[in-house]
């Protein structure tokens, strides 16, 4: 059991970091307790999949204590709020980013075009925020590039 703990933590958790590193997220897991491990290496692969069904012991102990309507759906994904964050905390570095002088001085984007679709959305108009965080990383990439004093 010790051994698989080992692996668990040296294997399966170094290829769970480099998974996440380029995406710059940090695994928060720590190691398995050893006991917790010896239960699972235990049990009859019958109960960690039934019918098919992946997970199906934790849902049957979810369903004791969490609604049906929960655990028995799709996966479901979350959005990153860009539209409220730019309308609200990052309006200011949006902005200052966006800004037709600085547009103008990269000759990259169309100043006009883009400060039209910043006002129409920091406005509440329309929700452009797919299309401005874009553009506001490519904006990003090109500073980085200048301050390293990279060309091209």
């Amino acid at each position: 059991v010790r051994h698989v703990a080992d692996v668990i933590v040296d294997e399966g958790f170094l290829h769970a970091d480099e998974a996440l590193e380029p995406g710059g997220v940090a695994r928060r897991l720590h190691p398995q307790h050893p006991a917790f491990v010896e239960f699972c290496v235990s049990l009859p692969a019958t109960a960690m999949r039934t019918a098919g069904e992946p997970k199906a012991m934790l849902k049957r102990l979810l369903a004791r204590y969490v609604p049906r309507t929960l655990t028995d759906r799709p996966k479901q994904g979350f959005g990153v709020p860009l539209r409220d964050w730019l309308r609200g905390p990052l309006r200011i570095w949006a902005s200052d980013l966006l800004a037709a002088e600085r547009l103008t001085r990269d000759g990259y984007l169309q100043p006009r075009a883009v400060g039209e679709k910043l006002q129409a959305h920091l406005n509440g108009d329309a929700d452009w925020s797919a299309l401005l965080w874009d553009v506001l990383m490519f904006q990003g990439w090109l500073d980085a590039r200048r301050q390293s004093g990279s060309s091209g």
